[in-house]
């Protein structure tokens, strides 16, 4: 009952916003990607009304006055280059819960500052 429920829940928001997520091109034309679209919309929906939810960890952006915060390797892999801070985002670490066990490691752009001596 809750499971369909929740599913008629996301099928009534998936109508209502489609629209303002997808250019009306992709919907009407690209298939593959509206079927991609669709699917990503519905996995992301299950991982919010999970209990706990499920938790995407992005890396904070960063204003220029603040440090890097460091790269933890059990959270995050390296995009096109490793260092011992991060820079940003490539993909998000997948958590089962808030600060929970990792279920997917994220992709992350290394840097290693310059430091003043």
């Amino acid at each position: 009952m809750r499971i369909g429920l929740k599913k008629n829940n996301f099928m009534d928001f998936i109508q209502k916003t489609y629209p303002d997520i997808l250019p009306r091109k992709i919907l009407t034309e690209c298939l593959r990607t509206k079927a991609y679209a669709e699917r990503s919309i519905e996995v992301c929906w299950w991982m919010c009304v999970r209990e706990p939810p499920i938790t995407m960890e992005w890396v904070p952006e960063r204003a220029n006055d603040q440090p890097y915060q460091t790269f933890h390797r059990a959270i995050y892999g390296p995009y096109t280059q490793g260092g011992s801070h991060l820079e940003y985002t490539v993909w998000p670490a997948i958590r089962l819960y808030e600060q929970g066990p990792i279920l997917s490691k994220g992709i992350a752009q290394g840097i290693t500052p310059n430091v003043k001596s």
